[in-house]
């Protein structure tokens, strides 16, 4: 008979290498290391694991943050991203998911917003994409800004036959940790939240002309008068799980024009101060082919800066 006490002794640890099978095999079921019971990561493979933890969590654990501290409430705007289109039954599926990825990725990195989740199921291939993790006074502007060029570009790119229906919603968020100590996701919960997967639900039901993106009334109050952006009201929508019609906004991109003629708005914020700031940055752009990098802390007037800058030089300052 089996020894008893054998049962009461942990699993070993067990390490994997990676192969490929041949054809006719039948691999048989393996165990999985046991994690509750300790697993030590070689100092080689940290990099390579570290490309599965968020670089947000990353930066608040180096500097001394434990994982009970960050979980908190912060204003975010969220989206929810549905590719369609994809023909699952290609042969090339999986580089195509990866130009998709890439793509979406690539576009969520510029914005500096964060990629949550990549969802692939019988419901098709989903993304969830937070704005405000690494805080932006206008994250709600960059978070409608990317969804229009990302919705754009897969209808570009794809001759029309890949296209994104997109929800944004904005509003306070819980971030933090879910799970437990041996696996655990760092994630967003809101109403809102789940507003912005309805509301994906809801344009993905839409024709490409009549517009994918919807965004609700709080980001588009967040946005306010952009120069970037601008909204238009769509009818009432009853979405499942809200008691009440919620009125979802198209967003689209500004031409150049309009953003030019916005830019010299008397409605804009005056710059109080800083003249010889905005004297010695014309002087540098007088210059062909220069660039003027402003670098500076939250909340310190960069963008009223700029707008100054901007003013000055459409009112002849001499600056192309």
């Amino acid at each position: 008979p089996a020894d008893p006490r054998a049962a009461q002794q942990p699993a070993p640890l067990v390490s994997y290498h990676l192969m490929a099978l041949p054809e006719d095999a039948s691999p048989e079921p393996q165990a999985l290391p046991m994690v509750d019971a300790g697993l030590e990561v070689a100092a080689a493979h940290e990099a390579g694991l570290a490309s599965f933890v968020l670089p947000f969590v990353q930066r608040r654990l180096r500097s001394g943050q434990s994982a009970e501290l960050m979980s908190e409430f912060r204003m975010a705007t969220m989206l929810f991203v549905k590719v369609d289109g994809l023909d699952y039954l290609r042969p090339s599926i999986a580089d195509d998911l990866q130009d998709v990825v890439w793509a979406v990725q690539s576009f969520v990195s510029r914005f500096e917003g964060t990629v949550l989740r990549l969802i692939v199921d019988d419901k098709g291939t989903r993304f969830k994409i937070a704005f405000g993790l690494s805080s932006h006074e206008d994250d709600a502007e960059r978070a409608v800004n990317m969804a229009c060029e990302l919705e754009a570009h897969m209808r570009r790119v794809s001759g029309g036959a890949v296209t994104c229906a997109i929800g944004v919603t904005s509003g306070v968020t819980f971030l933090g940790d879910v799970g437990s100590e041996s696996r655990c996701e760092y994630t967003t919960t809101a109403a809102h939240v789940n507003m912005a997967a309805r509301l994906m639900s809801a344009a993905a039901k839409r024709s490409v002309e009549a517009g994918r993106v919807f965004v609700d009334e709080a980001t588009m109050a967040q946005v306010g008068e952009s120069v970037v952006v601008a909204f238009e009201a769509a009818a009432p929508l009853t979405l499942k799980g809200i008691d009440r019609p919620v009125v979802p906004y198209r967003p689209f991109l500004r031409s150049a024009v309009d953003r030019a003629l916005l830019a010299t708005d008397k409605r804009s914020t005056p710059l109080v101060g800083h003249s010889d700031l905005v004297a010695r940055v014309l002087a540098h752009l007088r210059a062909p082919g220069t660039v003027t990098l402003l670098h500076g802390p939250q909340g310190c007037g960069k963008t009223t800066l700029v707008r100054e800058v901007c003013l000055r030089a459409q009112a002849g300052a001499g600056v192309a």
